[in-house]
């Protein structure tokens, strides 16, 4: 009976540690340096501090390696492919062209389908059915904390995919963004990330009011 106690607890302590919240952000971000390329259905919620209702959007993304990426909803389609920007507002038939650049000030909920970025770290873990609730901060140094308060994402326990994630910032907004359909390395053509340009859109180059 004693030998059975400390195989017991020897296993219990195992499996704890296996479901460690930096195990679980170790697991989540090899499978994503796994992705080459990824797409997949989102419904975004964004709810703002003094309001009740929530404003909700829906529609798809594309990603893949090289800052190339495609998002389309019914009331914008933003697309780069790791050197020009096209945003194009159906009502509108208006193209903004612009030149890709980087933010590192700016959180972009986009970089969690490529993995949960180096500058945050994992906090806390719960379990809920078949997902993984892990939460994160951004640290000190990182250039999202003056802006982000806490991120929460939803992880898959069988896959290691992240299917949900929610965060709010300083001014009290609150966003979650729920993926479905999620596809890894289907082998999605570049041309997919370049954006057709047709007569009837009005084109403003966006670059050119910079100079």
């Amino acid at each position: 009976m004693k030998y059975f106690a400390v195989i017991l607890f020897l296993f219990v302590h195992s499996f704890a540690q296996e479901l460690s919240p930096n195990k679980v952000l170790e697991n989540v971000r090899t499978k994503y340096s796994q992705m080459n390329d990824i797409s997949a259905d989102f419904i975004q919620s964004v709810k703002l501090r003094y309001k009740q209702v929530s404003q909700k959007t829906s529609g798809t993304i594309q990603m893949k390696k090289g800052n190339r990426y495609r998002i389309v909803t019914e009331e914008q389609t933003i697309v780069t492919d790791g050197k020009k920007v096209w945003m194009y507002t159906p009502n509108s038939k208006q193209v903004l062209v612009d030149i890709f650049k980087q933010n590192p000030k700016q959180f972009s909920p986009d970089k969690f389908l490529t993995g949960l970025p180096k500058d945050f770290s994992a906090t806390n873990l719960d379990t809920s059915g078949s997902f993984l609730i892990l939460s994160l901060k951004p640290s000190k140094t990182s250039s999202v904390s003056s802006i982000m308060t806490d991120v929460t994402v939803w992880v898959n326990k069988e896959s290691w995919i992240v299917e949900t994630i929610e965060y709010s910032d300083k001014n009290g907004t609150a966003t979650s963004i729920t993926f479905s359909n999620i596809r890894f390395n289907k082998g999605i053509a570049d041309t997919s990330f370049q954006f057709q340009i047709t007569p009837d859109m009005k084109v403003v180059d966006v670059n050119s009011f910079k100079q």
